[in-house]
């Protein structure tokens, strides 16, 4: 067997076990993945692993009561005493009639991007970051930063008879960097970017050049002194942390404990008629996109 059906029938194995334990719905999720990962160290090449992971999650509800565990043992011994834990949490739980599992639905096989690491191809682009940084930018230091490529596999089984399997593999770029000149340091600074494909040099990843040059500027700074009024223009980092806080206003955590701002603000305008957000997790611009959410 293929390991996502191994997988998969576990999934189903586990499913029957947290069911006849007493519970109404029940779902379990068990996810593998791979990494492999070249670490860049004070502008060296120090680092080369492999490592492998799975982990099963069981998530079930009793009486409006949800409760979840997740396992990295998964021996029948480790199951066991999960699905115990399992019921001593839902016993804990408050009742919530809304929570519910995805209902049963036809779902294609996801498998996208490369199954396996090109060693070679990642040894010679992370050689020539370090390369173009001490031609291009003497003054920087990279320090802490990684080449990883990630292949991971999910299947999903629960008591609606959902079953999903999705696998993906593509590349991620962190880098973490400042620069010196004398007896003077800029901050620290760190970028990233998530790719196919390793097609590109690193440097030309996301923002990380854009980033490297503003380093070596803010070596010389001056704090801003007084006050203005006017426009500011903020760089794409910045919105994008931003949009972290703005967003989270729409997630459910906030909206269910009432500390949403936007709780309520159904048909209201919320944001400048100028400001435009797509949801679109499967768009063929991501490197990774997202088929399913917890």
């Amino acid at each position: 067997m293929e390991t996502s059906e191994l997988n998969l029938k576990l999934a189903n194995e586990v499913l029957a076990k947290v069911r006849s334990a007493g519970f109404d719905h029940a779902e379990v999720i068990v996810s593998e993945k791979a990494e492999t990962e070249m670490q860049i160290d004070a502008g060296d090449i120090s680092l080369l692993r492999n490592t492998e992971n799975v982990e099963l999650k069981m998530r079930a509800i009793a009486g409006g009561r949800y409760a979840a565990i997740s396992l990295n043992q998964l021996d029948d011994d480790s199951i066991a005493s999960g699905i115990a834990k399992l019921k001593e949490a839902a016993k804990a739980a408050p009742v919530d009639e809304a929570r519910a599992f995805a209902p049963k639905r036809e779902a294609p096989v996801v498998s996208e991007g490369p199954v396996e690491a090109s060693l070679e191809s990642m040894y010679s682009r992370v050689n020539a970051l370090v390369e173009n940084v001490a031609k291009s930018y003497p003054e920087l230091v990279v320090e802490q930063s990684t080449l990883k490529f990630q292949r991971g596999r999910t299947v999903r089984a629960n008591s609606l008879g959902l079953e999903l399997d999705e696998s993906a593999g593509f590349y991620s770029m962190m880098a973490m960097f400042s620069s010196k000149r004398g007896d003077k340091t800029s901050s620290f600074n760190y970028s990233g970017a998530v790719s196919r494909d390793l097609s590109k040099d690193l440097i030309n990843w996301g923002s990380i050049e854009r980033l490297f040059a503003s380093s070596v500027k803010e070596v010389e700074h001056t704090p801003f002194e007084g006050k203005f009024v006017g426009p500011a223009i903020l760089t794409p980092d910045v919105v994008y942390d931003m949009m972290g806080t703005w967003f989270s206003h729409i997630e459910d955590s906030r909206l269910i404990a009432g500390t949403s701002q936007l709780r309520g603000k159904i048909g209201e305008q919320v944001a400048s008629p100028l400001f435009t957000i797509r949801s679109e997790p499967q768009s063929q611009e991501f490197a990774w996109r997202e088929y399913t959410t917890g």
